[in-house]
C-alpha cells in the first residue's frame, strides 16, 4: 500500500480509518469477531506509525444493549501486529447516548465518554453554510 501525496509524509500525520458497516450494522454487535479480524487483515496494519483512530459508527436504529456493547467492545484488539491500536465507537441512538453519558466505557483507559454538548463544542467549525 503506497501512500499518496504529502500528506502521509508529514510529520505526525496520521490516517484515521472508518470500520467497514458490515461491522456495526447488524443486530448483535457479539457476532462481528469475523468481520473485524477481516478487517485488520484486509491491509490496515501497512499504514505501520500512520494508521490513527478506527471509528467504529453504530447505526443510529441500534439502541443501547450493555451486555452486546460490551462484548462488542471487548472483540476490538488492543494491538495488532505489535501495534497499539486506538478505537473511537461513535454511538448515534439518542436513548444510548444519554445512557453513556455517566457511564465508564471499557475501552481506551476507563474514561468517560464527553458528553454530548461539550462533544460538539470541540468539534471544528466547518465555516459558513
Amino acid at each position: 500500500m503506497s501512500i499518496p501525496g504529502t500528506l502521509g509524509n508529514a510529520d505526525g500525520f496520521v490516517f484515521s480509518l472508518k470500520a467497514p458497516r458490515f461491522t456495526t450494522n447488524r443486530k448483535v454487535l457479539a457476532e462481528a469477531g469475523g468481520t473485524i479480524a477481516r478487517f485488520f487483515a484486509g491491509g490496515v496494519m501497512e499504514l505501520k506509525g500512520k494508521l490513527g483512530p478506527i471509528n467504529w459508527q453504530l447505526t443510529p436504529t441500534k439502541a443501547f444493549d450493555p451486555t452486546d456493547f460490551e462484548a462488542f467492545l471487548k472483540l476490538l484488539p488492543k494491538e495488532v501486529e505489535g501495534r497499539a491500536l486506538r478505537h473511537v465507537v461513535e454511538v448515534r441512538h439518542d436513548r444510548c447516548n444519554q445512557r453513556l453519558q455517566g457511564a465508564q466505557s471499557s475501552l481506551g483507559g476507563g474514561t468517560a465518554p464527553a458528553p454530548l454538548n461539550e462533544s460538539a463544542e470541540r468539534r471544528p467549525s466547518r465555516g459558513p453554510p
